[in-house]
């Protein structure tokens, strides 16, 4: 079957689903990845960004689209309702899409970290505008998104595109038979790293990071990129992204071994004036070519862990505008508050988050600070006798961001950069895995918020949201 879908009536409920692989090759055999072939840019052209010859065609000549995951016994949900509920966890778990948003005074800083928090919002509240629900309780793009202005156009395609992977992600992860567990986006794991981020060889042909690293209850890697656009549009994109997904490293935690990605998915997320929103999900990308063996990458878990409670923690302030006072706590386990931002929505976070945010915020911006040094360039380029001494450049850094009560409180002489597990051990040093182990969820002594609504669910971090049919009626 070519890599194009028949447009359903409306009467069809939900959006719809398409999955892609290699086919088998004639005759049997190994199923061999398909490269495809890149071209110069056109004479003349200002874009850097590369191009591959027919993509519609070499789509369709290699790849088929299934209902199962090859070799899996789970069916891939061709249509899918996408609630309210699923719209916010998908946005709040993707993030912003940057590798370089967190630093150590946004860590430090939560009006600062929560006045970001509200800005990606509003680019939420922004593309939900361009959205609505039609007879067959699909998403739909409104009429108007045709006369938006370009630049407008593509960041609404780029949002829509990165909730289009979170939506297929977890239909995709069904289909192997496992559920989804975290879903890490760049601005967090690419400072989860073990290495320093110069020699993390992840960006193989398309010269960027992944935007999404999924990792599942059964412990399984997944990596995920995002494109948006038009439909007719859709083939050039989603060659883009397998080639920037092909030939990754092996993944794991530090604590793990470093094994194979299950599967590289490229989504595509079609927003076409008056049209349902299509997303078509295509793995695996072909092999890249001379590039050798990657090193793997381990990523620190208490440092994800952290990083996402610091962002659920901010999430929560920015969705209910309330104001909550570390010293004066309620004694129950879940904080809970309407959303201001979209109504009808009840938003629990756990309690335990917010007794330890101030030690949270210390040492994750202590981490950062080491990390923001480490990166440099300078200590990964040029000669070793012109680099200054680790520890004196960290706590330059700390000085101008961190009180010297918890700057002074670790000592510095544990700086090790021969180490290959430096930034491992410093996560150690701050006590981050302890951290970590406080905030983590422990279904024996802590008891969730009981679903009131039609529609609730937990984002991965644990924030909880509910659509409340009390408050919907309210409006």
């Amino acid at each position: 079957m070519p890599l194009s879908t028949s447009t359903p009536p409306t009467a069809v409920h939900g959006n719809e689903f398409s999955y892609f692989v290699p086919k088998p090759p004639v005759g049997g055999g190994a199923v061999v990845k398909p490269v495809p072939v890149s071209v110069l840019p056109a004479t003349g052209s200002s874009s850097n960004k590369p191009r591959y010859r027919q993509p519609a065609k070499f789509l369709d000549n290699n790849y088929a689209q299934v209902t199962k995951v090859p070799g899996q016994a789970g069916t891939l949900k061709s249509r899918q309702k996408i609630s309210r509920v699923d719209v916010v966890r998908a946005a709040l778990e993707c993030g912003y899409g940057r590798r370089n948003v967190w630093t150590p005074s946004l860590a430090l800083n939560p009006i600062d970290a929560a006045d970001l928090a509200r800005h990606l919002l509003r680019r939420l509240e922004m593309v939900s505008s361009c959205v609505d629900d039609d007879n067959g309780d699909a998403k739909v793009m409104k009429p108007f998104i045709k006369s938006v202005e370009a630049t407008e156009k593509t960041s609404i395609s780029f949002v829509l595109g990165s909730l289009g992977a979170h939506f297929a992600a977890r239909l995709w992860v069904a289909g192997w038979g496992d559920v989804l567990d975290a879903m890490l986006h760049v601005g967090i794991y690419a400072k989860a790293t073990l290495v320093a981020t110069p020699l993390v060889n992840f960006k193989p042909s398309g010269g960027k990071w992944p935007d999404f690293l999924v990792h599942t209850k059964g412990g399984r890697w997944h990596i995920f990129e995002s494109k948006g656009g038009s439909y007719a549009k859709r083939h050039a994109r989603i060659v883009e992204g397998l080639a920037q997904l092909a030939q990754p490293p092996l993944i794991s935690w530090t604590v793990g071994s470093p094994s194979p990605a299950t599967s590289c998915v490229c989504v595509h997320t079609s927003t076409d004036s008056k049209a349902r929103l299509k997303f078509t999900a295509v793995d695996p990308p072909g092999d890249a070519l001379s590039l050798g063996e990657l090193p793997p990458v381990k990523l620190i878990g208490a440092v994800c862990d952290l990083l996402l409670v610091l962002e659920t923690i901010d999430q929560f302030r920015a969705l209910t505008a309330i104001q909550v006072d570390p010293f004066n706590l309620p004694e129950s386990d879940w904080v809970e508050a309407e959303s201001t931002a979209f109504g009808g929505l009840t938003l629990s976070i756990p309690t335990r988050f917010l007794v330890h945010e101030g030690a949270i915020r210390a040492r994750v911006a202590t981490f950062l600070a080491i990390r923001e040094v480490y990166d440099s360039p300078i200590f990964w380029t040029g000669e070793v006798k012109l680099r200054p001494p680790l520890n004196v450049a960290i706590e330059n850094v700390l000085a101008a961001q961190i009180s010297a009560e918890d700057r002074n409180q670790y000592g510095w002489e544990w700086l090790d950069t021969e180490s290959p597990s430096f930034l491992e051990q410093c996560s150690e040093r701050l006590g981050l895995d302890i951290l970590a182990a406080k905030v983590a969820r422990n279904d024996s002594d802590i008891t969730h918020p009981e679903p009131m609504g039609q529609t609730a669910d937990f984002t991965a971090s644990d924030l909880f949201i509910e659509e409340n049919p009390r408050l919907l009626n309210r409006e």
